[in-house]
């Protein structure tokens, strides 16, 4: 699935913690710096999106041919008003994972930050899907990079400066927190 040498292709699939998170250009220099290989980048995040849209946007990131995919849907998919239950969200992160590698393409999931303040209430259960694409990550023995434990050892402060609307962390706070997870998860592999 990931060719030994030569230039990479890494995909990104998600929400708008993906869409318009920043940390995709940090995470490719950091993996070019480790694995001495030319590496872009495809966006493909989705603002408000969860699982069941990811599934539709698998012909068109199968068509760009990307090496690795770095999937995180868990925090739209505990989104309330969705209705998306944690037995969907594991069947669609489970099918994302079996069609990517059904087309050589090496799938990585990731959960992602904890969600603050006001806007906490539409996800009361963020805890519970994150440990369903745990799940889902030891069941399809898919990596897992588990941004979301550091997330869980801010203190209220911490959250409340690293992300202030209670959902999107800055791009410098993601990338301090993701970036050396997806180096350590990803380096050995590439």
């Amino acid at each position: 699935m990931i060719p030994p040498t030569g230039p990479l292709t890494l995909a990104t699939l998600g929400t708008s913690l993906t869409l318009n998170g920043g940390w995709q250009a940090p995470l490719r220099l950091a993996l070019e710096s480790c694995s001495g290989r030319s590496i872009s980048v495809l966006n493909f995040g989705g603002g408000g999106m969860a699982s069941d849209w990811g599934v539709l946007q698998l012909p068109a990131l199968i068509a760009a041919n990307p090496n690795i995919v770095l999937i995180e849907f868990s925090i739209n998919d505990a989104y309330t008003p969705y209705g998306i239950t944690l037995a969907q969200s594991s069947a669609q992160l489970s099918v994302l994972v079996d069609l990517l590698r059904n087309n050589n393409i090496f799938p990585v999931l990731m959960t992602m930050n904890q969600t603050h303040g006001d806007v906490a209430q539409w996800r009361p259960r963020l805890a519970d899907y994150y440990e369903t694409c745990r799940h889902v990550g030891l069941a399809t023995k898919a990596p897992l990079i588990d941004n979301a434990n550091v997330w869980a050892s801010y203190s209220p402060e911490a959250l409340a400066a690293a992300i202030p609307d209670g959902v999107h962390p800055t791009p410098e706070a993601v990338s301090a927190v993701l970036v050396p997870l997806a180096v350590q998860a990803l380096c050995p592999l590439i």
